[in-house]
């Protein structure tokens, strides 16, 4: 069902009307919930120019089923039966809706081909960077499934998988925010995760652009991590952008017009991390300005000062490469304006401060202030991959789950340590297996013996199997066993 923003009440009127009218056909359509999948299809090709990007990290790699369907291009309205609104704006809005294709829900984000400030270019340009994504099989990705124009439509809308959970600003960071906070290992799990995603990104020399906590949804049943919006990403023949990356997490070089390195979304990471642990932002701005508002010499100024109060001044090098320095810095490499006084704690004496409150280990503390230090740096940042050997992760056992299986029901899996020790608890990971179709990189706490109880649930709560398995780092956990014959 294509949505079109002009008359939306309308839309959504006859929206209600067709699903009044078709209940058995309804009812046919979500009892086919339960029915398995179809066989995979064949190896994704590449997309463009852009090759296929194997992870060097998971050696069995090769034999992941990818379960993406290709849109089949129906103009039938019968395709998508709306359910909810989930946002609307000028340009449009997103809704949630019902694919009887593929038998699952999904988000449809849907703009006016008339709007003003080219939405259409950046919707059109998210879609073919989601679809690279996709292509290259970049885990955390946020899942591409189609881009639609229907005939007689005055509407583009771009079709992705659905997550419902809030994103992380909204779920633990904002003032609307709940009070329950990320754990210490959940916030290693998402950083580990983050850098799997950069890394993905890196070697197809891809830029994200606008990493922040806005763009990130954390499910922490499942303890997965997706990143969204991919609209702002900056692919290799593109030219930099003046203005880089949301203010907060702008790193120098999208201030001075440095060169750029690749490894720019490593500094808004690094700022992500300081917030979930401390929740504070590292370079905090007026929020209810808008990000043109602060962009100018004067709010330029201010961030960099506050750069230079948590990592000192770039070098007289540096700054030689940067297009924009003789704005802000002398000949000498200093700067034009005097510093204002700062009392703000150092961001490392800060998280110090944070392990004491909250008894996490000095030990592993420092690994992780040693990761954010090689992260923020005016350039020669460590990379991504340099990044993921850390002893930091050796926490959690990355694996995958192989294809094939159903699309209703859940994955219960717990350590062998956890299921044998006197204390009953609930499960490590929750996999809802109506959101796991596409997903890789999933991250379970480790077991001294590497072995966990894994388990198969219908949605009515009935047990399906129960088998132990040994479970290490990039292995591919295949459930066609607990299957009955």
């Amino acid at each position: 069902m294509s949505i079109n923003y002009l008359s939306y009440q309308d839309q959504v009127q006859r929206a209600a009307k067709r699903l009044l009218e078709r209940k058995a056909e309804e009812r046919k359509t979500k009892s086919a919930l339960l029915e398995p999948l179809s066989p995979p299809p064949a190896a994704a090709k590449p997309l463009n120019n852009y090759p296929i990007i194997e992870w060097t990290n998971y050696t069995a790699r090769e034999v992941l089923a990818d379960q993406d369907v290709e849109s089949d291009s129906s103009t039938e309205e019968e395709r998508y039966i709306y359910e909810e609104t989930l946002g609307e704006g000028s340009f449009g809005g997103v809704v949630k809706a019902l694919d009887t294709t593929r038998k699952c829900w999904i988000a449809i984000k849907t703009v006016l081909l008339d709007a003003g400030d080219n939405p259409i270019e950046y919707i059109q340009r998210e879609s073919a960077t989601l679809k690279l994504f996709r292509d290259n099989r970049v885990p955390h990705r946020l899942n591409w499934l189609a881009e639609e124009q229907w005939p007689d439509e005055d509407s583009i809308s771009l079709v992705t998988e659905l997550i419902p959970e809030k994103n992380i600003d909204a779920a633990y960071l904002s003032k609307k925010a709940s009070q329950e906070e990320l754990t210490f290992d959940e916030i290693i799990t998402i950083l580990r995760q983050s850098l799997e995603f950069l890394s993905s990104l890196k070697k197809l020399k891809i830029i994200h652009g606008d990493f922040k906590p806005d763009n990130m949804i954390y499910e922490r049943l499942s303890r997965y991590l997706t990143v969204l919006d991919a609209g702002n990403a900056i692919l290799p023949t593109d030219e930099v952008p003046e203005i880089l990356q949301t203010r907060e997490y702008r790193c120098p070089a999208g201030i001075l017009g440095g060169p750029c390195e690749g490894t720019e979304d490593l500094w808004s990471l690094a700022c992500i991390i300081y917030e979930l642990l401390t929740k504070e932002t590292l370079f905090k701005f007026d929020s209810m300005k808008s990000d043109s508002e602060h962009s100018g010499d004067e709010t330029d100024i201010c961030h960099l000062e506050m750069i230079h109060h948590q990592i000192g001044l770039p070098s007289p090098a540096y700054l030689k490469k940067c297009e924009r320095a003789e704005r802000f810095y002398t000949p000498a490499g200093l700067p034009e304006n005097p510093p204002q006084e700062n009392h703000t704690p150092k961001w490392d004496e800060r998280l110090d401060q944070v392990a004491r409150d909250k008894k996490i280990p000095p030990k592993q503390m420092g690994q992780l202030i040693s990761l954010l230090r090689a992260m923020l740096k005016y350039e020669n940042r460590a990379t991504s991959e340099e990044l993921l050997k850390s002893p930091l992760f050796e926490q959690d056992v990355c694996f995958h789950l192989a294809g094939g299986l159903p699309k209703e029901g859940q994955i219960l899996i717990r350590r062998i340590s956890k299921v044998f020790s006197s204390a009953v608890g609930a499960a490590d990971m929750t996999i809802d297996l109506s959101s796991q179709v596409t997903r890789t990189c999933y991250h379970l706490p480790r077991d001294p013996c590497n072995r966990y109880e894994v388990s198969l649930w219908r949605t009515d709560q009935s047990l399906i199997s129960k088998q132990q398995s040994d479970i290490k780092d990039g292995a591919i956990l295949d459930l066609k066993s607990y299957f009955p014959q």
